[in-house]
């Protein structure tokens, strides 16, 4: 094993107390040695003098050596990452070593197996043609062909046999998957229909019911924050990630994938703008955020920048801070923080609180400021329709009579967001 002693360099008694802080094995203190070692000889062979793992060493450690494996290559760089997330427990700076992305081959889609499969892999194709994503769809389309090859259908008709038996609803499956895979369906049938296929198309469209959508409380907000500010994340970073991505919800509209899926070039703090891509339908378009959301940004995307400057996204993972926090996270935290809150639904099971609940809850705190202000809310419309990417003022109309029977409990409510984003104190 190195010697402690051995570390000369201007961060070796950090370098020291790491190591003696680290519970691990023989082999594995042998492997931190040595990787902090060359650490250590970098410091000295730059005349490095300010004591603080800063950017420039970890940049100049980073890149892999010609001839050195893709392990040996991981294994030092999380070395190095160890090393900040100590020197960061213990109150000092240090940049944090992005982790190491080998490039991987994307997944490949499943093929189709039924006799419909050539028809249902020509809808896909037509979609994303027309610049639509069409996983989900194509997810239900599968099942749909599995479905078919399990029950010995056959053939190159889509038949009222296959239709009905595939719309009869197993037990524990949700009214709204049921809605999903049978519009699918019907949308494969239209689609061989007006390409010279025989297709039977369900005269029957289904549209799950929609409850009414909770909203929060200012109580209930500032309650969630703080429960969620004070707790310790084992990769610290993620109480600033989860912190802002949330208020940030709530103060613009956004949705869940929309907020994830922010890239900080397109973030704009001199217009308090953000360039939102591919979102829903396949649109782009600019979401605004006001004066005290622009200041909790800066001052989040300048901390966030002394861990990972290199970073694409405004918001990262736990895992892996070069990819992007991903929705499940949100939803999955979100119903986390909402129980040990001690916070529980008053509204009923069908509309329980989540994630898609700060949309609901910004959509309505901004017709009552504009009724309390006696503003024409028809006029206004049309921007919160832009604000929201709806695809129509129409939708955004649907959208808020949804919300109608809320606006009892919020208008006697402060709408400001004091107490919601308190100078940006989390950060």
């Amino acid at each position: 094993m190195m010697k402690i002693q051995n570390f000369t360099g201007d961060l070796s008694n950090d370098i020291q107390s790491f190591l003696t802080s680290v519970i691990v094995s023989k082999t594995y203190k042998d492997t931190l040695c040595f990787h902090l070692k060359i650490l250590d000889d970098l410091c000295l062979d730059t005349k490095h003098l300010s004591g603080i793992l800063d950017e420039k060493l970890i940049l100049a450690l980073y890149p892999r050596k010609i001839n050195e494996n893709l392990q040996s290559w991981k294994q030092r760089n999380c070395s190095l990452r160890k090393f900040a997330y100590y020197l960061h427990s213990i109150g000092k700076p240090a940049f944090v070593a992005p982790h190491c992305i080998s490039e991987k081959a994307p997944r490949k889609e499943t093929t189709f197996e039924s006799d419909l499969g050539v028809w249902m892999q020509s809808l896909v194709e037509y979609k994303r043609a027309l610049g639509y994503k069409y996983y989900n769809e194509r997810k239900f389309l599968k099942q749909f062909d599995t479905f078919l090859v399990r029950n010995g259908y056959t053939g190159l008709e889509l038949t009222q046999q296959m239709v009905k038996a595939w719309e009869i609803r197993p037990k524990g499956e949700s009214e709204k998957t049921r809605v999903n895979k049978t519009s699918v369906v019907r949308i494969l049938g239209l689609f061989m229909g007006d390409n010279g296929g025989k297709a039977y198309i369900s005269p029957y469209t289904l549209s799950p019911e929609k409850s009414i959508p909770y909203v929060f409380s200012q109580t209930t907000l500032i309650t969630f924050f703080h429960a969620l500010d004070n707790y310790k994340f084992s990769r610290h970073w993620m109480g600033l990630v989860y912190s802002v991505y949330y208020r940030l919800l709530y103060t613009t509209g956004l949705r869940e994938s929309e907020a994830c899926s922010i890239e900080r070039q397109n973030l704009d703090f001199n217009a308090k703008r953000i360039l939102i891509l591919n979102a829903k339908g396949n649109k782009d378009r600019y979401v605004y955020f006001a004066d005290d959301v622009a200041t909790m940004l800066y001052r989040y995307d300048k901390i966030m920048d002394g861990f990972f400057s290199c970073r694409k996204w405004l918001f990262v993972g736990a895992l892996s801070p070069q990819h992007m926090l991903s929705p499940s996270s949100v939803r999955s935290i979100f119903s986390i923080f909402w129980n040990v809150s001690g916070l529980e639904s008053s509204q009923g099971l069908k509309n329980r609180a989540c994630t898609h609940s700060f949309r609901h809850t910004y959509v309505l705190e901004i017709l009552t400021q504009w009724q309390n202000d006696g503003k024409n809310v028809d006029s206004l419309i049309p921007y919160l329709s832009k604000q929201l990417g709806h695809k129509s003022i129409r939708e955004t109309y649907l959208y808020c009579i949804r919300l109608d029977t809320k606006f009892s409990e919020i208008t006697a409510l402060d709408t400001s967001l004091s107490g919601i984003i308190p100078e940006v104190s989390y950060v």
